[in-house]
């Protein structure tokens, strides 16, 4: 994993730097032309805009800054028909954790969710490479992750993104997950917390992965409640992402 990462992913990110405005005109105008027969691209008559050369500019003078309350419309229609803000029938969402309002169910593609894979491994990239005698490789991965809240009978789920992520991560990443995904899909967060701290045998060099509040708990647990593992296990942590 590591030789791949130091010499496919980190390249690209160099080339990609150099060329980064170019490169998101040019992803601009290709989900314009992606969308454009959705009902929310032919509202907005994508078609059109994509015919011009400089598409940001020709984008942001149609298309209106918008709030959830006025996505919310496009969303719930988009989960009950096809081509409604993107073509075919999405069936993700994530469940935003509600900081800034209630709830909201945010469309998850396909495509959404290999470019966050995607930023997964640019940032692994980085970090071996600045870090060149890192052993996080060597150890496993604990995500953090939530886990599926509805499922429906099309198949459609509502989910935590990170639940999401971990389902689809790329293989490469999976294969380091210090626990299988049934447990770290656990509903309860307290179950999931015990079963994934008695799993551990303290000697395990450990990613630990996740938002900053879930971080916390459980390292605050592991300390409380397994303090001669949980000295180990802090011992032996080479890596907080949050």
């Amino acid at each position: 994993m590591l030789t791949y990462l130091k010499r496919i992913v980190y390249p690209r990110i160099q080339e990609e730097l150099t060329e980064g405005k170019e490169l998101q005109q040019e992803l601009l105008k290709a989900i314009l032309q992606k969308t454009e027969k959705t009902k929310f691209g032919t509202t907005h008559n994508f078609s059109h805009i994509a015919k011009y050369k400089d598409t940001y500019k020709a984008f942001t003078q149609r298309v209106e800054i918008s709030d959830y309350e006025g996505m919310k419309h496009w969303i719930e229609e988009a989960k009950e028909k096809e081509n409604i803000i993107w073509p075919g029938k999405i069936k993700r969402f994530s469940a935003s954790a509600g900081t800034t309002s209630r709830k909201k169910h945010i469309p998850i593609t396909e495509e959404c969710l290999e470019s966050m894979g995607k930023a997964g491994l640019d940032m692994f990239a980085n970090y071996a490479i600045k870090n060149p005698e890192t052993e996080i490789f060597s150890g496993v991965f604990w995500p953090l992750i939530g886990s599926i809240q509805e499922e429906f009978t099309d198949g459609s789920i509502v989910s935590d993104v990170s639940a999401l992520l971990a389902i689809e991560r790329n293989i490469l990443l999976k294969q380091k997950y210090a626990f299988p995904l049934e447990m770290l899909l656990e509903k309860s967060r307290s179950v999931k917390r015990k079963t994934c701290c008695d799993a551990l045998s303290g000697e395990e060099k450990i990613v630990i992965m996740g938002v900053t509040s879930r971080i916390n708990e459980i390292l605050i647990y592991l300390q409380k409640e397994y303090p001669k593992k949980g000295k180990k296990n802090l011992k032996n942590l080479q890596l907080i992402i949050w």
